[in-house]
């Protein structure tokens, strides 16, 4: 007489595999979710700098320098030993109400130590109402971007792009360079690099800079 049902031991190898089965399914589930929040986070990341460069790069088309008082209003860049970059200009902003912010309104960017992210910096925007004033008195400071490697600016002088500009080296009549870069530089979290940059005209620029060329730095 043949016997009904399963053994043991064929239970046991059908939970078995069952369970291998199981660990495979939730194995492919958990990598799919890991990859989709790394692209979800990724693509964030790409969209903030982005959208930051954006913004200055809305701020630097609209730089001037005041005829009467030029040495006040100059474009001033420069960089570091790392390779980052420190630029500060004069350019027109947004008024906002009951806030001492919007006109004429004198900007510097530049990158400070990330202490949230080792090894890292932070963008940081320096705002000043008064052009005139003392940018490191009377600025209001705001962290735009942390985590990131590197930011650079470069400007372009006529005849090629130069990473260092000092109102055309001539302070007695400085001019503005014809347009600017911006790159924002960080690392994903599998260590990839990731670069966005964005160029824009300066709308002010007069056609004598095109005989102005600064030293590369």
């Amino acid at each position: 007489m043949r016997r009904k049902g399963f053994t043991l031991l064929e239970v046991m190898v059908g939970l078995a595999i069952l369970a291998i089965f199981v660990t495979l399914v939730q194995g492919v589930y958990t990598g799919a979710a890991k990859n989709k929040r790394a692209s979800e986070e990724a693509t964030g990341a790409a969209h903030g700098a982005s959208a930051i460069l954006d913004k200055m790069a809305d701020e630097l088309s609209m730089a001037f320098q005041s005829s009467s008082r030029k040495g006040q209003t100059i474009l001033l860049a420069a960089t570091d030993m790392e390779n980052n970059s420190k630029v500060e200009f004069t350019t027109m902003t947004p008024r906002i109400e009951n806030l001492p912010t919007g006109g004429e309104t004198r900007l510097r960017y530049e990158v400070r130590p990330d202490p949230e992210t080792e090894g890292a910096v932070k963008l940081v925007r320096i705002e000043m109402a008064d052009p005139f004033g003392d940018m490191d008195r009377d600025g209001v400071e705001l962290t735009m971007l942390g985590g990131i490697k590197r930011f650079t600016f470069s400007c372009y002088n006529g005849s090629e792009w130069v990473s260092m500009w000092d109102g055309g080296y001539d302070l007695e009549n400085p001019v503005l360079p014809l347009a600017a870069k911006l790159t924002i530089e960080w690392a994903d979290k599998f260590k990839n690099k990731k670069i966005i940059s964005t160029a824009t005209p300066i709308w002010a620029a007069a056609g004598i800079n095109a005989k102005v060329k600064p030293e590369e730095g």
